[in-house]
Protein backbone atom coordinates (compact mmCIF):
# COMPACT_ATOMS: atom_id res chain seq x y z
CA UNK A 1 0.00 0.00 0.00
CA UNK A 2 1.30 3.26 -0.71
CA UNK A 3 2.26 5.97 2.12
CA UNK A 4 -0.38 8.14 2.84
CA UNK A 5 0.48 12.07 2.12
CA UNK A 6 2.09 13.94 5.20
CA UNK A 7 -0.14 16.61 4.38
CA UNK A 8 -3.38 14.82 4.19
CA UNK A 9 -2.18 12.68 7.08
CA UNK A 10 -1.90 16.10 9.41
CA UNK A 11 -5.41 17.24 7.95
CA UNK A 12 -7.11 14.01 8.87
CA UNK A 13 -4.85 14.04 12.64
CA UNK A 14 -6.22 17.41 12.97
CA UNK A 15 -10.08 17.01 12.49
CA UNK A 16 -10.26 13.63 14.25
CA UNK A 17 -8.63 15.95 17.50
CA UNK A 18 -11.72 17.96 16.81
CA UNK A 19 -14.19 15.12 17.55
CA UNK A 20 -11.96 13.88 20.54
CA UNK A 21 -12.13 17.50 21.88
CA UNK A 22 -15.73 16.96 21.74
CA UNK A 23 -16.19 14.07 23.63
CA UNK A 24 -14.49 14.92 26.31
CA UNK A 25 -16.64 17.67 26.84
CA UNK A 26 -19.85 15.52 26.45
CA UNK A 27 -18.42 12.80 29.12
CA UNK A 28 -18.07 15.96 31.29
CA UNK A 29 -21.90 16.13 32.07
CA UNK A 30 -22.21 12.38 31.82
CA UNK A 31 -23.30 10.86 34.96
CA UNK A 32 -22.46 7.00 35.35
CA UNK A 33 -23.98 4.67 37.04
CA UNK A 34 -23.85 0.89 37.16
CA UNK A 35 -25.72 -1.71 35.66
CA UNK A 36 -26.14 -5.57 36.28
CA UNK A 37 -24.57 -6.40 32.88
CA UNK A 38 -21.30 -4.71 33.28
CA UNK A 39 -18.40 -6.23 31.77
CA UNK A 40 -15.64 -3.07 32.52
CA UNK A 41 -17.33 -1.66 35.97
CA UNK A 42 -17.45 1.72 37.06
CA UNK A 43 -15.74 2.31 40.07
CA UNK A 44 -18.04 4.12 43.21
CA UNK A 45 -16.04 7.27 43.92
CA UNK A 46 -15.67 5.71 47.59
CA UNK A 47 -13.44 3.22 45.90
CA UNK A 48 -10.81 5.15 43.92
CA UNK A 49 -8.16 6.17 46.44
CA UNK A 50 -5.32 6.85 46.15
CA UNK A 51 -7.22 8.21 42.60
CA UNK A 52 -4.33 8.13 40.52
CA UNK A 53 -4.18 4.51 41.05
CA UNK A 54 -7.60 4.62 39.04
CA UNK A 55 -7.13 7.11 36.92
CA UNK A 56 -5.60 6.75 33.23
CA UNK A 57 -2.27 8.66 32.74
CA UNK A 58 -2.14 9.71 28.97
CA UNK A 59 -3.29 6.80 26.94
CA UNK A 60 -6.86 6.91 28.65
CA UNK A 61 -8.58 3.77 26.69
CA UNK A 62 -12.14 2.96 27.41
CA UNK A 63 -14.56 5.74 28.50
CA UNK A 64 -14.39 7.03 31.75
CA UNK A 65 -12.22 9.25 33.14
CA UNK A 66 -11.60 11.27 29.79
CA UNK A 67 -13.69 13.87 30.67
CA UNK A 68 -11.21 15.19 33.24
CA UNK A 69 -7.89 15.26 30.59
CA UNK A 70 -7.08 17.26 28.07
CA UNK A 71 -5.77 15.86 25.23
CA UNK A 72 -1.90 14.72 25.05
CA UNK A 73 0.95 13.90 22.47
CA UNK A 74 -0.42 10.15 23.29
CA UNK A 75 -3.93 10.57 22.30
CA UNK A 76 -2.67 12.67 19.19
CA UNK A 77 -0.36 9.36 18.44
CA UNK A 78 -3.37 7.31 18.57
CA UNK A 79 -5.45 9.37 15.94
CA UNK A 80 -1.68 9.56 13.50
CA UNK A 81 -1.69 5.41 13.75
CA UNK A 82 -5.38 5.21 12.84
CA UNK A 83 -4.63 7.95 9.98
CA UNK A 84 -1.31 6.19 8.93
CA UNK A 85 -3.09 2.87 8.66
CA UNK A 86 -5.05 4.37 5.62
CA UNK A 87 -8.25 4.55 7.76
CA UNK A 88 -9.49 8.02 6.47
CA UNK A 89 -12.51 9.85 5.92
CA UNK A 90 -15.30 7.80 4.59
CA UNK A 91 -13.17 4.64 5.45
CA UNK A 92 -12.46 5.46 9.22
CA UNK A 93 -16.35 5.69 9.38
CA UNK A 94 -17.18 2.69 7.78
CA UNK A 95 -15.04 1.19 10.34
CA UNK A 96 -16.18 2.58 13.16
CA UNK A 97 -19.82 1.82 11.95
CA UNK A 98 -18.32 -1.72 11.96
CA UNK A 99 -16.77 -2.09 14.88
CA UNK A 100 -19.55 -0.58 17.82
CA UNK A 101 -22.20 -1.79 15.66
CA UNK A 102 -24.98 -1.57 18.42
CA UNK A 103 -23.53 1.42 20.54
CA UNK A 104 -26.38 0.99 23.63
CA UNK A 105 -24.99 -2.53 24.03
CA UNK A 106 -21.46 -1.50 24.26
CA UNK A 107 -22.18 1.48 26.58
CA UNK A 108 -23.87 -1.03 28.74
CA UNK A 109 -20.41 -3.00 28.70
CA UNK A 110 -18.69 0.37 30.79
CA UNK A 111 -22.25 0.44 33.22
CA UNK A 112 -23.86 3.30 31.34
CA UNK A 113 -27.69 3.08 31.20
CA UNK A 114 -29.38 4.36 27.94
CA UNK A 115 -31.92 6.68 29.02
CA UNK A 116 -28.63 8.60 30.30
CA UNK A 117 -26.71 8.80 26.96
CA UNK A 118 -28.20 11.86 25.99
CA UNK A 119 -25.28 13.93 26.36
CA UNK A 120 -23.63 11.57 23.99
CA UNK A 121 -23.15 12.18 20.70
CA UNK A 122 -23.53 8.63 19.04
CA UNK A 123 -21.10 9.10 16.28
CA UNK A 124 -18.62 9.93 19.14
CA UNK A 125 -18.42 7.50 21.54
CA UNK A 126 -17.98 4.61 18.03
CA UNK A 127 -15.33 7.29 16.94
CA UNK A 128 -13.68 7.14 20.56
CA UNK A 129 -14.06 3.15 21.00
CA UNK A 130 -12.97 2.12 17.64
CA UNK A 131 -10.28 4.26 18.29
CA UNK A 132 -9.06 2.50 21.03
CA UNK A 133 -9.99 -1.01 19.91
CA UNK A 134 -7.68 -0.32 16.71
CA UNK A 135 -4.61 1.16 18.72
CA UNK A 136 -4.77 -1.93 21.55
CA UNK A 137 -4.19 -3.95 18.29
CA UNK A 138 -1.49 -1.61 16.23
CA UNK A 139 0.57 -1.73 20.13
CA UNK A 140 0.55 -5.44 21.03
CA UNK A 141 -0.18 -7.16 17.68
CA UNK A 142 0.75 -7.22 13.75
CA UNK A 143 -1.32 -6.53 10.99
CA UNK A 144 -0.77 -7.40 7.40
CA UNK A 145 -1.37 -4.17 5.71
CA UNK A 146 1.12 -1.63 7.65
CA UNK A 147 1.65 1.57 5.62
CA UNK A 148 5.09 2.72 5.56
CA UNK A 149 3.79 6.18 7.58
CA UNK A 150 2.57 3.78 9.88
CA UNK A 151 5.64 1.46 10.79
CA UNK A 152 7.53 4.80 10.82
CA UNK A 153 5.24 5.80 13.52
CA UNK A 154 4.97 2.52 15.99
CA UNK A 155 9.01 2.01 15.09
CA UNK A 156 11.05 4.88 15.87
CA UNK A 157 12.93 5.13 18.46
CA UNK A 158 10.97 8.65 20.14
CA UNK A 159 7.66 6.03 19.90
CA UNK A 160 8.78 2.73 21.09
CA UNK A 161 9.63 3.56 24.71
CA UNK A 162 6.84 6.01 25.28
CA UNK A 163 4.33 3.07 24.12
CA UNK A 164 5.77 0.62 26.33
CA UNK A 165 5.74 2.81 29.64
CA UNK A 166 2.19 4.69 29.07
CA UNK A 167 0.49 1.77 27.49
CA UNK A 168 1.76 -0.71 30.12
CA UNK A 169 -0.24 1.41 33.14
CA UNK A 170 -3.66 1.72 30.99
CA UNK A 171 -4.22 -1.50 30.38
CA UNK A 172 -4.68 -2.49 33.76
CA UNK A 173 -7.25 0.01 34.75
CA UNK A 174 -10.49 -1.93 35.78
CA UNK A 175 -12.91 0.96 34.21
CA UNK A 176 -11.29 1.54 31.56
CA UNK A 177 -10.96 -1.98 30.05
CA UNK A 178 -11.83 -2.38 26.21
CA UNK A 179 -14.73 -5.22 25.84
CA UNK A 180 -12.98 -7.97 24.46
CA UNK A 181 -15.94 -8.01 21.79
CA UNK A 182 -14.60 -4.99 20.36
CA UNK A 183 -11.01 -6.29 20.03
CA UNK A 184 -12.68 -9.29 18.46
CA UNK A 185 -13.85 -7.48 15.25
CA UNK A 186 -10.70 -4.82 14.92
CA UNK A 187 -8.52 -8.25 14.82
CA UNK A 188 -11.07 -9.80 11.80
CA UNK A 189 -11.14 -6.48 10.54
CA UNK A 190 -6.97 -6.04 10.19
CA UNK A 191 -6.28 -9.75 9.64
CA UNK A 192 -5.34 -10.78 5.62
CA UNK A 193 -6.65 -8.44 3.20
CA UNK A 194 -9.88 -7.45 4.99
CA UNK A 195 -8.67 -3.77 6.46
CA UNK A 196 -10.22 -1.72 4.19
CA UNK A 197 -12.93 -3.77 2.23
CA UNK A 198 -16.32 -2.56 3.02
CA UNK A 199 -18.41 -4.10 6.27
CA UNK A 200 -20.68 -6.17 4.08
CA UNK A 201 -17.46 -8.00 2.34
CA UNK A 202 -15.87 -8.87 5.56
CA UNK A 203 -18.57 -9.73 7.98
CA UNK A 204 -19.05 -13.11 9.43
CA UNK A 205 -19.87 -15.14 12.21
CA UNK A 206 -16.90 -17.39 13.00
CA UNK A 207 -13.18 -16.72 13.32
CA UNK A 208 -10.60 -18.14 11.32
CA UNK A 209 -7.83 -19.63 12.37
CA UNK A 210 -5.67 -16.75 10.92
CA UNK A 211 -7.98 -14.33 13.36
CA UNK A 212 -7.61 -16.87 16.30
CA UNK A 213 -3.87 -16.86 16.25
CA UNK A 214 -3.72 -12.87 16.19
CA UNK A 215 -5.97 -12.08 19.28
CA UNK A 216 -4.18 -14.52 20.93
CA UNK A 217 -0.79 -12.44 20.25
CA UNK A 218 -1.85 -9.49 20.92
CA UNK A 219 -3.38 -10.58 24.50
CA UNK A 220 -0.35 -12.86 25.55
CA UNK A 221 1.90 -10.02 24.60
CA UNK A 222 -0.50 -7.50 26.88
CA UNK A 223 -0.30 -10.24 29.55
CA UNK A 224 3.37 -10.09 29.26
CA UNK A 225 3.79 -6.41 29.53
CA UNK A 226 1.62 -6.75 32.56
CA UNK A 227 2.94 -9.33 34.47
CA UNK A 228 4.30 -8.73 38.05
CA UNK A 229 6.44 -12.04 37.58
CA UNK A 230 9.92 -12.10 37.00
CA UNK A 231 11.28 -13.04 33.42
CA UNK A 232 11.70 -16.75 34.90
CA UNK A 233 8.89 -19.29 36.25
CA UNK A 234 9.41 -22.61 37.95
CA UNK A 235 6.38 -24.83 36.94
CA UNK A 236 6.88 -28.59 37.79
CA UNK A 237 9.90 -28.16 37.79
CA UNK A 238 10.42 -26.66 34.52
CA UNK A 239 11.59 -23.39 33.87
CA UNK A 240 9.62 -20.97 31.50
CA UNK A 241 9.57 -17.64 30.22
CA UNK A 242 6.80 -15.80 30.42
CA UNK A 243 5.70 -15.95 27.10
CA UNK A 244 6.80 -19.63 26.90
CA UNK A 245 3.84 -20.40 29.93
CA UNK A 246 1.23 -18.32 28.67
CA UNK A 247 1.50 -20.74 25.43
CA UNK A 248 1.82 -24.00 27.52
CA UNK A 249 -1.57 -22.67 29.32
CA UNK A 250 -3.52 -21.14 27.43
CA UNK A 251 -4.43 -22.49 23.88
CA UNK A 252 -5.43 -20.08 20.66
CA UNK A 253 -8.72 -18.90 21.57
CA UNK A 254 -8.80 -19.62 24.70
CA UNK A 255 -8.01 -16.02 25.88
CA UNK A 256 -11.11 -14.86 23.56
CA UNK A 257 -13.51 -15.96 26.10
CA UNK A 258 -12.36 -13.53 28.81
CA UNK A 259 -13.95 -10.24 29.21
CA UNK A 260 -11.13 -8.19 28.62
CA UNK A 261 -7.68 -7.69 29.10
CA UNK A 262 -7.66 -7.43 33.13
CA UNK A 263 -9.64 -10.51 32.58
CA UNK A 264 -6.82 -12.06 31.01
CA UNK A 265 -4.34 -10.45 33.38
CA UNK A 266 -5.94 -12.05 36.01
CA UNK A 267 -6.06 -15.47 34.87
CA UNK A 268 -2.39 -15.39 34.53
CA UNK A 269 -1.37 -14.34 37.80
CA UNK A 270 -3.83 -16.52 39.60
CA UNK A 271 -3.12 -19.68 37.26
CA UNK A 272 -5.94 -21.99 35.67
CA UNK A 273 -7.72 -23.45 38.12
CA UNK A 274 -10.78 -22.07 39.94
CA UNK A 275 -10.76 -20.69 42.91
CA UNK A 276 -14.20 -19.99 44.38
CA UNK A 277 -14.81 -17.88 47.26
CA UNK A 278 -16.64 -18.81 50.63
CA UNK A 279 -17.98 -15.99 51.96
CA UNK A 280 -19.08 -17.60 55.05
CA UNK A 281 -15.42 -18.54 56.25
CA UNK A 282 -14.37 -16.42 58.77
CA UNK A 283 -11.35 -14.17 58.10
CA UNK A 284 -8.45 -15.99 60.12
CA UNK A 285 -5.41 -13.30 60.30
CA UNK A 286 -1.84 -15.05 61.09
CA UNK A 287 0.88 -13.26 62.24
CA UNK A 288 3.25 -10.77 60.56
CA UNK A 289 6.85 -12.35 58.83
CA UNK A 290 9.53 -11.64 61.52
CA UNK A 291 7.01 -13.39 64.18
CA UNK A 292 6.90 -16.52 61.93
CA UNK A 293 10.14 -16.85 61.61
CA UNK A 294 10.36 -16.67 65.57
CA UNK A 295 8.06 -19.75 65.83
CA UNK A 296 10.66 -21.32 63.25
CA UNK A 297 8.24 -21.24 60.26
CA UNK A 298 10.14 -20.50 56.97
CA UNK A 299 9.16 -18.37 54.32
CA UNK A 300 10.32 -19.43 50.73
CA UNK A 301 9.91 -18.15 47.49
CA UNK A 302 8.52 -20.37 44.38
CA UNK A 303 8.25 -19.34 41.04
CA UNK A 304 4.75 -19.27 39.89
CA UNK A 305 0.99 -18.54 40.04
CA UNK A 306 -0.97 -17.56 42.57
CA UNK A 307 -2.20 -21.14 42.98
CA UNK A 308 0.86 -22.51 44.18
CA UNK A 309 0.90 -21.08 47.71
CA UNK A 310 1.06 -23.81 50.20
CA UNK A 311 2.29 -24.68 53.90
CA UNK A 312 4.22 -27.66 54.36
CA UNK A 313 6.11 -29.18 56.60
CA UNK A 314 6.70 -26.11 58.53
CA UNK A 315 7.54 -23.73 55.58
CA UNK A 316 4.97 -21.06 53.82
CA UNK A 317 5.62 -21.33 49.81
CA UNK A 318 4.67 -17.87 48.32
CA UNK A 319 5.50 -17.20 44.64
CA UNK A 320 7.61 -14.47 44.06
CA UNK A 321 6.81 -10.81 42.52
CA UNK A 322 8.42 -7.60 40.98
CA UNK A 323 7.67 -4.78 43.54
CA UNK A 324 7.82 -1.85 40.61
CA UNK A 325 6.16 1.49 40.32
CA UNK A 326 3.35 -0.05 38.32
CA UNK A 327 2.69 -2.94 41.10
CA UNK A 328 0.35 -0.75 43.35
CA UNK A 329 -2.27 0.46 40.55
CA UNK A 330 -2.31 -3.20 38.86
CA UNK A 331 -2.84 -4.85 42.27
CA UNK A 332 -5.34 -2.13 43.53
CA UNK A 333 -7.31 -2.87 40.02
CA UNK A 334 -7.15 -6.75 40.43
CA UNK A 335 -8.58 -6.65 43.67
CA UNK A 336 -11.85 -4.63 43.11
CA UNK A 337 -12.10 -5.90 39.62
CA UNK A 338 -11.97 -10.24 41.39
CA UNK A 339 -14.24 -8.68 44.70
CA UNK A 340 -16.98 -6.91 42.32
CA UNK A 341 -17.35 -8.48 38.93
CA UNK A 342 -16.03 -12.38 39.89
CA UNK A 343 -16.67 -15.12 41.85
CA UNK A 344 -12.88 -16.21 42.62
CA UNK A 345 -11.06 -15.30 45.71
CA UNK A 346 -7.68 -16.58 44.62
CA UNK A 347 -5.78 -12.84 44.23
CA UNK A 348 -7.39 -11.37 47.27
CA UNK A 349 -6.57 -14.54 49.23
CA UNK A 350 -2.71 -13.71 47.97
CA UNK A 351 -3.42 -10.13 49.05
CA UNK A 352 -4.75 -10.91 52.33
CA UNK A 353 -1.71 -12.96 53.29
CA UNK A 354 0.76 -10.25 52.13
CA UNK A 355 -1.31 -8.11 53.98
CA UNK A 356 -1.06 -10.04 57.12
CA UNK A 357 3.22 -10.99 56.65
CA UNK A 358 3.57 -7.07 56.55
CA UNK A 359 3.61 -5.09 59.10
CA UNK A 360 6.76 -3.58 59.61
CA UNK A 361 10.27 -2.69 57.60
CA UNK A 362 11.85 -5.68 59.29
CA UNK A 363 8.97 -7.64 57.62
CA UNK A 364 9.23 -6.05 54.16
CA UNK A 365 13.20 -7.00 54.86
CA UNK A 366 12.87 -10.55 55.77
CA UNK A 367 10.58 -11.16 52.31
CA UNK A 368 12.87 -9.35 50.07
CA UNK A 369 16.06 -11.57 51.74
CA UNK A 370 13.55 -14.45 51.29
CA UNK A 371 13.37 -13.83 47.52
CA UNK A 372 9.26 -13.28 47.85
CA UNK A 373 9.63 -9.73 46.82
CA UNK A 374 12.51 -8.50 44.27
CA UNK A 375 12.26 -4.90 45.07
CA UNK A 376 12.91 -2.29 42.99
CA UNK A 377 11.45 0.72 44.09
CA UNK A 378 14.82 1.91 45.63
CA UNK A 379 14.57 0.70 49.41
CA UNK A 380 12.73 -1.43 51.65
CA UNK A 381 10.58 1.75 53.42
CA UNK A 382 9.23 2.52 50.01
CA UNK A 383 8.46 -1.10 49.56
CA UNK A 384 6.61 -0.68 53.11
CA UNK A 385 5.00 2.41 52.02
CA UNK A 386 3.41 0.92 49.02
CA UNK A 387 2.27 -2.42 50.92
CA UNK A 388 0.52 -0.11 53.43
CA UNK A 389 -1.28 2.07 50.86
CA UNK A 390 -2.42 -0.83 49.40
CA UNK A 391 -4.27 -1.92 52.90
CA UNK A 392 -6.89 0.97 52.06
CA UNK A 393 -10.05 0.59 51.46
CA UNK A 394 -8.97 -3.47 50.50
CA UNK A 395 -12.26 -5.38 50.38
CA UNK A 396 -12.70 -8.67 52.26
CA UNK A 397 -14.93 -10.45 49.93
CA UNK A 398 -14.11 -14.22 51.89
CA UNK A 399 -11.64 -17.14 51.15
CA UNK A 400 -11.72 -20.12 49.59
CA UNK A 401 -12.14 -23.91 51.85
CA UNK A 402 -8.07 -24.69 51.23
CA UNK A 403 -6.92 -21.48 51.77
CA UNK A 404 -8.68 -21.18 54.98
CA UNK A 405 -7.72 -24.51 55.80
CA UNK A 406 -4.37 -23.30 55.52
CA UNK A 407 -4.05 -20.25 57.43
CA UNK A 408 -5.88 -22.59 60.38
CA UNK A 409 -2.83 -24.95 60.25
CA UNK A 410 -0.43 -21.89 60.32
CA UNK A 411 -2.08 -20.39 63.43
CA UNK A 412 -2.04 -24.09 64.99
CA UNK A 413 1.89 -24.62 63.86
CA UNK A 414 2.64 -21.29 65.55
CA UNK A 415 0.97 -22.49 68.95
CA UNK A 416 2.60 -25.58 69.08
CA UNK A 417 5.52 -23.95 68.73
CA UNK A 418 5.20 -21.08 71.35
CA UNK A 419 3.82 -23.79 73.50
CA UNK A 420 7.24 -26.13 72.77
CA UNK A 421 9.86 -23.07 72.95
CA UNK A 422 7.72 -22.17 76.84
CA UNK A 423 8.30 -25.41 78.32
CA UNK A 424 11.42 -25.46 76.91
CA UNK A 425 12.63 -22.10 78.94
CA UNK A 426 10.53 -23.77 81.49
CA UNK A 427 13.13 -26.88 81.81
CA UNK A 428 15.81 -25.02 81.77
CA UNK A 429 14.75 -22.86 84.63
CA UNK A 430 14.51 -26.12 86.75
Amino acid sequence: MAAIDSDAHRVEAKAQLDWVTEVQSALRRYQNYMDEEVLVFKLPDYLRSPPEDFTPKEWRFGLHNRGALHVGGSEAMKISAAAAFGLVGSAWDDFCDEIVDDCGRVLKSYGLHDQLTTNFNERQVKYLLALDALFLVLRFGSVSQVTPALESLLQSPYAIPRLQALALGDIVLLENQIPMELLRKVVKKCTGNNCLQSASSTHTNDDTAEEIEALDKILKEAMECASPFPDQLIIDGNDYTIREYLNLTYNPGTLGSCRHILDCVHNMICGPKDVARVPTHPHLSIQPAMSLKKTGIRLKKISGTLEHISFRRGCLYIPCIDLEDKTRALFHNLSLYESLCTDSCAFNQYMLLMLDLIHSKNDVKLLIDCGVIHNHLGNDMKALEMWSSMSKNFIITGSSADFHRMKAQIKKHCRTMKLEQYMCRLCNCL
